[in-house]
């Protein structure tokens, strides 16, 4: 246990973190400019504020080392983890043009000590020689297929019982239209065993990362259509759904077309027996973390323009919303300027990636190929003589 604790002591315990605020300037001169008033983390704040960034606009998040170094570059995140909390960092050179970082916070790592994970690696080591152990069994057993057992007869011989299936479906359902026993092994199982042909060849497979398994079929029964007596009632369900929903979506399209026409909405819900919510008014990131009904209408409302009246699925999707914009307002990159840059530096790493992508399957498809049978065959004669 002493020996694991050492080799795996990196992972007992939280890595250091810093809680990173943002400025970004398209110059460095700019960004000196800043940084030379910016003297302490106080005055980053008040001149942060002075050029109209809030604190929200402001703040990154905490980030660990390594979730900083995935996002700027390694020297960047090696300078940010040499500052103190409140500390402001010097201008530095990222994907979204200078920027000036502060330290709102900062948390140093923590280690566990061996008696705070002593029982943690005891299961662990016990999980390990269990599984060795498993391994032992496994190969043992294949001697024994080896040596002409049966599964029964090993079965008998390990002091283990096996299950029997009668007639079960690739996706774990009997005869009776039930679902078997075991159904969270059988999942892995399954598609491996619907590979097997009937009397197949006793072999121990994993199952997971802590199982074996061994499986005989008996008997493969072809797959055949089920006839309408069996799926009645299914049918039925399925023709009642549908036709509900045409009604739904009938109604929803008759209301669509009163309200283009100038009815009042919330006359028209009134007298016909429906529910009218006026006054929603929302942006496109608070209809991505609002209501289902919000963020699935999102998409729909904000392709429309103002006066134009549409219908969509509500967010159950169960049901059709007819839904009249009155107003549209364009967005401000300016109010979110760190965020604007990190969307245009992301949309042109897009298109750059896109047309590049287009570039090399147009050269692909306009040179000829050829294929240099001789060093092919001199590298499969090396490599790999079964080829």
């Amino acid at each position: 246990m002493q020996q694991a604790f050492d080799y795996r002591k990196g992972e007992f315990g939280d890595p250091a973190s810093v809680d990173l605020q943002l400025m970004v300037f398209d110059t460095k001169e700019e960004a000196d400019a800043f940084k030379a008033k910016a003297v302490n983390g106080a005055l980053f704040l008040e001149l942060a504020q002075e050029a109209g960034t809030s604190l929200q606009d402001l703040s990154l998040g905490r980030f660990t080392k390594e979730e900083a170094q995935s996002l700027y570059e390694d020297n960047i995140a090696e300078a940010l983890f040499a500052l103190d909390t409140g500390d402001v960092s010097e201008p530095l050179e990222g994907p979204f043009g200078y920027q000036v970082f502060r330290i709102a916070g900062k948390t140093e790592e923590t280690l566990k000590t061996f008696e705070d994970v002593k029982e943690e690696l005891e299961k662990d080591i016990a999980l390990e020689l269990a599984l060795d152990r498993l391994s032992d069994i496994g190969n043992s057993i294949e001697d024994e297929f080896a040596a002409g057992a049966t599964l029964e007869e090993a079965a008998v011989t390990f002091g283990l019982t096996p299950e029997v299936y009668t007639l079960v479906s690739d996706t774990g359902v009997t005869a009776d239209d039930e679902l078997a026993a075991r159904q969270s092994d059988l999942q892995s199982i399954l598609p491996r065993v619907f590979d097997y042909p009937e009397d197949n060849e006793l072999e121990v497979e994993r199952l997971g990362d802590d199982g074996f398994f061994i499986a005989r079929v008996d008997k493969i029964t072809p797959r055949r259509p089920r006839r309408l007596d069996e799926v009645q009632s299914e049918v039925e369900a399925a023709w009642r759904e549908d036709q509900l929903d045409s009604l739904a979506l009938d109604a929803a399209e008759e209301v669509s077309q009163k309200l283009s026409e100038g009815a009042n909405v919330e006359v028209l819900a009134s007298t016909s027996g429906y529910e009218a919510l006026t006054g929603i008014s929302f942006n496109r990131a608070q209809a991505q973390q609002g209501s289902l009904a919000q963020a699935d209408l999102a998409p729909l409302l904000f392709a429309m323009e103002p006066g134009q009246v549409d219908v969509g699925r509500s967010g159950s999707g169960d049901a059709y919303v007819v839904v009249k914009l009155l107003k549209k307002e364009a967005g401000d990159a300016s109010a979110t300027p760190a965020l604007a840059r990190q969307l245009q530096t992301q949309i042109g790493d897009l298109v750059e990636q896109e047309l590049l992508q287009q570039f090399i399957t147009g050269r692909s498809e306009a040179l000829d190929r050829t294929t240099n049978k001789r060093a092919l065959e001199t590298f499969r004669r090396r490599y790999d003589p079964t080829l």
